[in-house]
């Protein structure tokens, strides 16, 4: 089923951080999953992020800052626009050749004009939420995903403020926060309600990338932006729910997960105390 708007405006919309979209506190008041709040947020990349955005961070009190892109994808889009009093780690889920890694919805979207040319005919629904769900199975068992799950777990643990983020904040993002709220024993639904607010953020990712579309190709970009659908700039359950399932087949479950990166019965502990 294709997203409607309004299941887009279910979430809550209001971006707090200037520059940025798709930012929220996975524990706030007005979210679905019990966690304390002011410990773990997650947004999109934040290389537009402005000087009073990054105030407003502060304000927050994030205190480390978890980049899940590729080096191709910040060299192509930004560096993240921190000041010195929020650390930053590039963590990537995957390290390819230069030029090679797109975030998701990038490859999803390139896929997706590659076809509708050589078919002639208008993007396919059903075509775009395949090429999602491929990139959901093969999150899992990208090389650099236990780094990152093992690096955000450490620093919660030890009493950090993480902001977790990829480009749109909702993919690799998704699957990170869901696997760290799913080992502190969140239950599913509500990890599964929180990763589908991000589809109130659908018209703000559809803005900043027509506007990216236009600043590189002026001519194609309203044929390009009429292809922007909800099933490649937004989230649905489906998605998710095959990202665990691969998370289950590779390892058995999403704690498992969390040993096979290096966190041991000692450090789960430790997570838990800090987000509950």
């Amino acid at each position: 089923m294709t997203i409607s708007s309004a299941e887009s405006k279910a979430s809550p919309a209001d971006n707090p951080v200037e520059g940025i979209w798709n930012f929220r506190d996975v524990g706030g008041a007005d979210s679905p999953v019990t966690i304390r709040p002011g410990v773990l947020f997650r947004s999109s990349e934040l290389s537009g992020l402005t000087p009073a955005g990054a105030q407003t961070l502060r304000a927050f009190g994030v205190t480390d800052l978890y980049d899940l892109r590729s080096p191709t994808e910040i060299a192509r889009t930004g560096s993240d626009r921190v000041d010195g009093g929020i650390r930053v780690h590039e963590v990537p889920f995957a390290t390819p050749a230069v030029g090679e890694e797109r975030a998701p919805h990038e490859i999803a979207y390139r896929q997706m004009m590659l076809e509708s040319m050589t078919a002639g005919r208008g993007p396919d629904p059903a075509s775009q939420v395949e090429f999602m769900l491929a990139e959901y199975r093969r999150f899992p068992e990208l090389p650099g995903t236990l780094v990152a799950l093992k690096a955000v777990v450490d620093q919660l643990s030890s009493g950090a403020t993480a902001l977790v983020h990829c480009a749109a904040g909702k993919d690799r993002t998704g699957l990170l926060v869901g696997l760290v709220l799913s080992s502190v024993g969140i239950d599913y639904a509500d990890i599964a309600a929180d990763y589908l607010r991000s589809n109130a953020a659908i018209g703000a990712m559809r803005a900043h990338i027509s506007a990216q579309m236009n600043a590189a190709e002026p001519e194609l970009a309203q044929t390009m932006a009429a292809m922007l659908s909800d099933e490649v700039l937004g989230v649905r359950e489906e998605y998710l729910d095959t990202g665990f399932r691969q998370v289950t087949n590779v390892f058995g479950s999403p704690e498992a997960m969390l040993a096979a990166a290096g966190v041991d019965d000692e450090g789960l502990t430790a997570l838990r105390a800090a987000l509950t």
